[in-house]
């Protein structure tokens, strides 16, 4: 398959699933809006998987990897042969996402990299029109981002406009570009903890928000269910 065949594939969100899952919503025995972002989220979630009542079932981390020659410019705080390391420190379930992983319940499929913050910085530079002076941070060990991911998301929708309805923003990275391109994405991160290391750790996070907010949509009754009474009119 190729790429122009995996683009057509992408389809807007479901319009018919939204609908029912922001319906349902309304009808939960809760004041409405009272759980935030969660209500959004399993309806965001309603429309991409084209289920009204979302379940998370597989979930899966997938870390993107990258072996790149600028680093042999001395931009990176790491040789090299950390890529390959820590590609090994995956696959052993030593590291930060694999502790994470197994907390929510996701497998980790591992491709990683060294030096990932210069190329990343470079592509958000062209996509977005900002000079790289305002995106690029110092990287890995001396001030650290998921800066990669962002830019995975950003090739992504030039590609595939639609892309842009999927994308959930996990968090707020310290990285000085992050913000920049959270704007261009049009997305609003979950969580603001002050992470900065990257793995998809943020991702793993996220994916029990997103698990809360299904189950919430689809776990709590509604008002006809419990038989409670609504709320009176003024």
């Amino acid at each position: 398959m190729d790429i122009q065949e995996i683009i057509a594939q992408i389809r807007p969100l479901d319009q018919d699933a939204r609908q029912a899952a922001r319906t349902r919503q309304s009808d939960l025995t809760k004041p409405p809006g009272s759980l935030g972002r969660l209500e959004e989220l399993s309806i965001l979630v309603a429309g991409i998987t084209a289920n009204p009542q979302p379940r998370l079932v597989h979930k899966v981390v997938l870390i993107m990897a990258g072996d790149h020659g600028v680093v042999a410019k001395e931009v990176s705080a790491y040789p090299q042969a950390v890529t390959a390391q820590m590609v090994a420190n995956f696959l052993h379930g030593g590291a930060a996402i694999n502790g994470l992983a197994r907390h929510v319940g996701a497998r980790v499929v591992v491709d990683m990299g060294i030096g990932n913050t210069t190329p990343s910085a470079t592509i958000a530079a062209a996509v977005t029109g900002r000079v790289v002076e305002e995106i690029a941070g110092r990287g890995t060990g001396v001030d650290e981002s998921g800066l990669r991911r962002k830019i995975e998301a950003i090739i992504a929708v030039c590609l595939a406009p639609t892309a842009r309805e999927y994308l959930i923003a996990a968090y707020t990275s310290l990285e000085r570009g992050h913000h920049l391109m959270m704007d261009w994405l049009g997305v609003r991160p979950l969580l603001n903890i002050q992470m900065r290391l990257g793995e998809g750790t943020g991702a793993a996070l996220a994916m029990s928000l997103i698990e809360a907010a299904c189950k919430t949509l689809s776990e709590m009754a509604t008002f006809s269910e419990a038989g409670v009474s609504e709320k009176v009119a003024a």
